[in-house]
Formats: structure tokens, C-alpha cells, sequence
């Protein structure tokens, strides 16, 4: 197990749309929960790999528990208030963690 490796507490948030009441919809962000994890700044190989989601810049790499409740573009927000938008959700691990790829979000995007 990597528990004792997961050395941060991470929110997750999933966005969500809502009536506006005016016939249209509203969108939001709604917090899913609190995660385990372990962050760490992502390599130069790693930026530029990333296939799955093009023009996506991968800055961070996440760790978490295998079964986490975490998905492709869900939102991070770190201790220190950094956000982070989950760019793809990999298995590398069957049973074991799940490694999150993941872009920061600038303030004002």
C-alpha cells in the first residue's frame, strides 16, 4: 500500500449545472470530497506526453489511492490554494494507485 506515502489532503470538486430559473443553466463547481494524496511538479518528458489530451500542459503529477473518487477535468485545490485541473486519470497500477495528470489552473481562467 502507498498510504504512508500520501503525505497531503486535496479537494476535489466536479462541476455542475443547475436551472437558472430563466430556462438556461448555471454552472458551478461542487466539492466531491477530500483525498490522500502526494503531489509532485511533473518532468520536462511528462509535458510533453501527454496524448490524451492535446495542448494540455501537464505541471503536476498526484498520486492517490487506488478507487479514489477522481476524474478528468474534476478540480484540485491544494492546502496552499493552488488549483489544479485534472487532465487524465491513469491506472499504472492495477488494485495498487492511481496516478492523476494534472494542468494549474491561473486565477482569472
Amino acid at each position: 500500500m502507498i498510504t504512508h506515502l500520501l503525505n497531503r489532503v486535496v479537494t476535489i470538486e466536479r462541476k455542475t449545472r443547475t436551472h437558472d430559473g430563466q430556462g438556461g443553466w448555471k454552472e458551478g463547481w461542487q466539492v466531491v470530497g477530500t483525498i490522500r494524496a502526494r503531489v509532485r511538479p511533473s518532468t520536462a518528458r511528462e509535458r510533453s506526453a501527454v496524448a490524451i489530451v492535446p495542448e494540455a500542459i501537464v505541471t503536476h503529477v498526484l498520486y492517490t489511492e487506488y478507487g479514489a473518487d477522481i476524474r478528468r477535468d474534476d478540480r484540485v485545490t491544494l492546502e496552499d490554494g493552488t488549483r489544479l485541473k485534472v487532465v487524465a486519470v491513469l491506472r499504472p497500477s492495477a488494485g495498487h494507485h492511481l496516478e492523476v495528470q494534472a494542468e494549474e489552473v491561473q486565477h482569472g481562467r
